[in-house]
């Protein structure tokens, strides 16, 4: 058994959180109630920006788990998911594919509800190359215009989908 202590953690995070309860096979720490439920619901806005975004993991894993997130009330009521990948595409597209992954590979998640319309009016796309000065120029401008729209306080995720050889280019 380990001991957990979940405030230090989250606080680490520098982020406000709802609900969490811990598992069975954790004890309590002082300070813990004796339902053992955390704050986990993420309060500050935020982007998230996915390099790699249209590769298998996150057609797999990730957009179905943020839009499971979603679903839950686990994301901001303020954010923004900014796909950044060589594919030409636009945010429509962006946005069909995301529903056809979250179909495919996550089938209980309903995709036809008020949580896929907020979910998805919160993807956008950005086309460009790691190699390319320009394409994160042009990312930058995206990100402080989404900045503006949503009010998001310049909060940003990022994460690296792609290969470890490209992580250095990022």
């Amino acid at each position: 058994m380990r001991y957990v202590d979940y405030n230090k953690w989250l606080k680490s995070l520098g982020a406000g959180f709802g609900t969490f309860k811990m598992s069975s096979t954790e004890k309590r720490l002082p300070g813990v109630g004796k339902s053992g439920e955390r704050s986990l619901a993420a309060k500050s806005p935020c982007t998230i920006v996915l390099f790699g975004a249209t590769g298998d993991l996150t057609r797999r894993k990730l957009m179905p788990a943020l839009y499971s997130l979603a679903c839950q009330g686990l994301l901001p009521d303020n954010y923004a998911i900014v796909a950044f990948a060589r594919k030409p595409k636009d945010d429509i597209q962006f946005r069909a594919d995301v529903k056809n992954a979250i179909l495919q590979f996550a089938p209980t998640l309903k995709v036809y509800t008020a949580c896929w319309e907020k979910f998805s009016d919160r993807l956008f796309y950005h086309q460009g190359n790691l190699d390319n000065q320009d394409d994160f120029n042009g990312l930058r401008v995206k990100l402080e215009d989404l900045n503006d729209q949503f009010n998001l306080g310049s909060n940003r995720l990022f994460y690296l989908a792609t290969p470890p050889e490209q992580f250095s280019e990022i």
